[in-house]
């Protein structure tokens, strides 16, 4: 059963499907902010387990970054909401009141989608939760984080404001430029970063996001599928050349539908975004060396009607 657990918790290395790590950005900006950092495993009850250390400080404070709020569209303007962030085996709660204690009157699938919001919300614990209207009329609630702005799929490929994000994406990137980058991530979730297939998953909130190109914190990436080593690194030295190497490249874009070049594995859009529409940019191979090729595949989510990169995942190929 999946409730949104306190963030604010100690490291556990190599458990649950999301350990996310926060409180980097206190009373005073801290200039090598840390991610969540998670391994996905199998259990289905082991998703947000946040972990991590801070890194001490290494540089001179920068200066704090500056942040658009969104402005929130109606619940009754968005007809429909869709479960994310719930592991295959899990569900989401549907509960008799805003209380993660309170009984539980329906449970929706890790996939569900088509869920109508009444327009009541309360906080709880610093947490968001909002009531849903079920299909017999019953009425329940639901920790609002595991909720997203339903878009149908031919909607999203047809958004122009889709193709402009990614513009501006790929410039803030090229440019390093962490407070415009920090504006494209989605204000409700973050960004969830893979660099390596079935290893680590990163959660930046959009603060961290506004530090991540002077950043120095280490972080354990997962092991190389080559190699069996781990991998560490900070953002700017291990994640970003990657990132570079597609984005400056002649890249195809593909939507919902993940270009590969030749892969020793199938690979499936992780049942944690199914409700997320993505992108796929895929430099293919050098010639005479296919297998070279790389894929970033960027996941959409929409806030207030408006579209916020919301996950990266990499993949490559492997031996």
């Amino acid at each position: 059963m999946r409730e949104k657990t306190p963030l604010m918790v100690s490291l556990v290395c190599g458990a649950g499907f999301i350990m996310m790590a926060c409180n980097l950005l206190a009373q005073t900006p801290q200039p090598s902010p840390a991610p969540t950092q998670t391994s996905i495993v199998s259990s289905p009850t082991s998703i947000f387990t946040p972990t991590y250390t801070p890194a001490p400080p290494t540089q001179t404070p920068l200066p704090s970054p500056t942040f658009l709020e969104p402005t929130p569209t109606p619940p009754s303007v968005l007809a429909t909401y869709a479960v994310i962030l719930v592991k295959e085996g899990d569900w989401l709660n549907v509960r008799q009141s805003p209380d993660p204690q309170a009984r539980v009157v329906e449970r929706l699938a890790p996939t569900a989608r088509h869920v109508i919001l009444s327009g009541q919300e309360r906080r709880v614990g610093g947490e968001r939760w909002v009531e849903v209207l079920l299909s017999d009329g019953r009425r329940g609630w639901v920790n609002a984080y595991f909720l997203t702005e339903q878009v149908d799929p031919a909607d999203f490929c047809a958004d122009a404001r889709v193709k402009a994000l990614l513009n501006s994406f790929k410039s803030s990137i090229i440019q390093q430029d962490g407070n415009t980058l920090a504006r494209l991530i989605s204000p409700t979730h973050g960004l969830f970063l893979q660099y390596l297939r079935g290893g680590t998953v990163a959660q930046y909130s959009p603060e961290e996001i506004g530090w991540v190109f002077q950043s120095t914190y280490v972080m354990n990436w997962g092991l190389h599928p080559a190699s069996g080593l781990e991998v560490k690194g900070a953002f700017k030295d291990e994640v970003l050349p990657k990132l570079l190497d597609v984005l400056t490249a002649d890249y195809e874009e593909r939507c919902n539908n993940p270009a590969l070049g030749g892969t020793t594995y199938q690979f499936m859009w992780p049942i944690e975004y199914k409700n997320i529409n993505f992108v796929s940019l895929y430099r293919a191979g050098s010639p005479g060396i296919e297998l070279d090729w790389r894929t970033w595949l960027v996941g959409i989510e929409y806030v207030g009607g408006e579209p916020y990169v919301f996950s990266l995942l990499h993949l490559m190929w492997e031996p």
